[in-house]
């Protein structure tokens, strides 16, 4: 393992994706790292069933291809590496549903690293095993709080082939949207504009009379 690669899988999602946009680092320098690592520490930590190297190293290259062709990333998460629990069908690998069930099980406060649980539907899994079950959920396990907001903010969305599938929630803020009030008004109209103001401020009410309706018999 290179000082380099022993390096890059310290950093979280969110500095690697920072990096990686910008062309600091390159996708495969990133997820050689990771394989590095994996290689070093599997053997006694046992934490994949399947890792698709060649399919990681093959995908590196096609986003350092379009990062240098178009100047701009795939994405949020281009070229960082993502593992998947073994529940979830994904093309082109195996997919076992197996594992050793609460075999020697670790609460999560002591393992290191921040996790969500989001509602069910917020993350769509229109294949999921048992989806009718709104106990089975997809969420997010990462390094931090921060990557798991990066992480979960990707993954999230409508799907319609998920029947329980929801739509995102609205922005808490106006970055990017035009704010204040357009508005056309005759000549002549801005005094009875500035005057209806005041009224509002005062909290004038207004009433509309609706004519009688005969009742039908």
């Amino acid at each position: 393992m290179s000082v380099q690669n022993d390096v890059l899988w310290r950093d979280s999602a969110a500095a690697l994706a920072a990096r990686l946009a910008c062309g600091e680092l390159s996708a495969r320098a990133v997820v050689e790292a990771h394989l590095d690592r994996i290689a070093a520490t599997d053997s006694a930590l046992s934490a994949f069933i399947t890792v698709a190297a060649d399919k990681a190293l093959a995908r590196a290259e096609d986003l350092d291809a379009t990062l240098a062709r178009t100047g701009r990333p795939v994405g949020p998460l281009h070229g960082v590496p993502v593992a998947l629990k073994d529940l979830t069908d994904t093309a082109g690998i195996r997919t076992t549903y197996g594992s050793g069930i609460y075999a020697d099980h670790v609460p999560a406060s002591f393992c290191g690293v921040a996790s969500i649980r989001p509602t069910p539907g917020l993350v769509p899994a229109p294949k999921l095993a048992l989806g009718w079950d709104t106990l089975a959920t997809h969420g997010v396990i990462a390094r931090d709080t921060a990557d798991c907001a990066l992480m979960l903010g990707t993954i999230a969305g409508m799907d319609a082939d998920d029947p329980t599938s929801l739509l995102p929630p609205l922005r808490d803020d106006c970055d990017g949207l035009p704010c204040g009030l357009q508005l056309i008004a005759r000549p002549g109209e801005e005094r009875r504009l500035i005057r209806f103001g005041r009224q509002l401020e005062r909290g004038a009410g207004f009433v509309h009379r609706w004519p009688p309706i005969s009742a039908v018999r």
